[in-house]
């Protein structure tokens, strides 16, 4: 290129040397190499007197870039598979998500948790699926039930090309605990996972009172009716779940509301003890109590109440083995069992009280 930016032209008319021509006798002598003749390289083509271009062919045509269709065919098929492809995977109906199992699910709100798992990730747009399978984020569902639900674990699998499975493992459930307000689920770290509501109950007793009035002149008698209304909370089983009764059932006489999810509501110890309580009544053919009645302190003691039974026990957390051990002598010798009519107390050493 020129410093104009034009191509130059270069003149081949002449392709002889400047060098001597030799003569017919000086074959014997050493040749030289003839110097180059250097070419002229002209910025524009000369042109002659008639204004015609020298050294260009006046019947030579010129060539034009010829289109390449097969190469624009095939970019635009490509680009248009790519399109369809796209369009067939994401909005295809055949890849929606429409089968969901949920397994598992016991004490938490089955209705809630589907009503998670729709609005936050199943829910489509007008433009967009979000149930569509290849969008579907299972380990993103995971995490997002992790944080909303009080849950052991948590799986969740796609299975190709329409369904997906939720396996939800709840903790593990230790008593139902009740107050004069309601009854609640506790899990074994004493955490509310389902609350039982429940109305109080009112017994209406009707005294008779005798108020007698004495003169020296005239006596007389008066009986007058007093109706006194007293609220008693007596816990009942049957407001509970059918697949919840087997578990104890422990009550205290305050009037207090937890929340769903309220950490800390008894100690995992005092949960045990329960627990274990229930069991070897359960084990020693003592009998399944109906439901226990606990006091403010968790260290108070006891009392286990039974439907069968005309006394109640009063118990303690400690030395369960021995307790039962005493309740056992006091009921194969019908001494006390015959005479006691309101309860059977083993909680003071190796004495025995009933009333």
């Amino acid at each position: 290129m020129t410093s104009g930016g034009k191509s130059p032209y270069l003149d081949f008319q002449k392709y002889k040397h400047d060098g001597e021509k030799r003569s017919f006798f000086s074959f014997g002598s050493k040749k030289t190499k003839p110097k180059a003749r250097p070419l002229k390289v002209y910025e524009m083509p000369p042109t002659d007197q008639n204004n015609f271009t020298v050294g260009s062919n006046p019947f030579r045509k010129e060539i034009h870039e010829r289109i390449n269709y097969k190469k624009i065919f095939s970019t635009f098929f490509i680009i248009f598979f790519f399109v369809a492809w796209f369009w067939l995977i994401f909005y295809l109906p055949y890849f929606d998500i429409d089968k969901i199992s949920y397994f598992g699910i016991k004490a938490l709100n089955a209705d809630e948790i589907k009503s998670f798992v729709n609005d936050n990730y199943l829910k489509s747009g007008k433009y967009w699926h979000k149930n569509n399978y290849f969008l579907v984020n299972a380990d993103k569902i995971r995490e997002g039930l992790k944080q909303k639900f009080d849950t052991s674990d948590i799986q969740v699998t796609k299975t190709f090309p329409d369904q997906l499975q939720i396996d939800i493992t709840e903790k593990t459930q230790s008593i139902v605990y009740c107050t004069q307000v309601g009854y609640y689920l506790l899990d074994s770290d004493g955490t509310v996972v389902k609350t039982f509501w429940e109305k109080i109950e009112e017994v209406i007793n009707t005294s008779s009172v005798e108020i007698v009035t004495t003169s020296s002149m005239i006596t007389t008698s008066t009986i007058t009716n007093t109706t006194t209304q007293v609220t008693v909370f007596k816990p009942n089983k049957n407001k509970v779940e059918n697949e919840y009764r087997n578990l104890p059932l422990l009550c205290i006489g305050e009037n207090k509301k937890f929340e769903k999810n309220q950490k800390n509501i008894l100690s995992t110890d005092f949960l045990q003890t329960v627990i274990k309580w229930q069991e070897s009544l359960n084990k020693e053919g003592i009998g399944t109590p109906e439901y226990f009645i606990g006091g403010i302190s968790q260290q108070s003691g006891l009392e286990a109440h039974f439907n069968d039974k005309r006394w109640y026990l009063k118990i303690s957390p400690e030395n369960i083995e021995q307790q039962i051990s005493k309740i056992k002598a006091i009921l194969a010798s019908n001494e006390g069992s015959a005479k006691a009519n309101e309860y059977i107390d083993v909680r003071f050493g190796d004495r025995v009280f009933w009333k």
